[in-house]
């Protein structure tokens, strides 16, 4: 690959559902299907953890973030 395809290749930014963080779905191998709409993760382990219990982190997404606490503070994650 070039540095000119570096530039120019697409991105596709969606969060990670665990997490919050920004992901580059075009670039990352670590996605998961689940009920027809694919995800895309930044860490094994946030893979690991969607893997673990979908509806955790879905479940909670009209309400913010699900990374955030029932009172909008951001709890700890270690993406690894």
């Amino acid at each position: 690959m070039s540095w000119l395809n570096l530039f120019t290749r697409s991105t596709r930014i969606e969060k990670d559902p665990v997490c919050g963080m920004d992901v580059d779905a075009a670039r990352t191998n670590l996605s998961k299907e689940y009920e027809g709409k694919r995800y895309h993760f930044c860490a094994p382990s946030c893979l690991k953890a969607f893997e673990a219990n979908p509806g955790e982190f879905l479940s909670v997404k009209a309400e913010g973030h699900p990374a955030d606490d029932r009172r909008g503070h951001r709890q700890a994650h270690t993406c690894d």
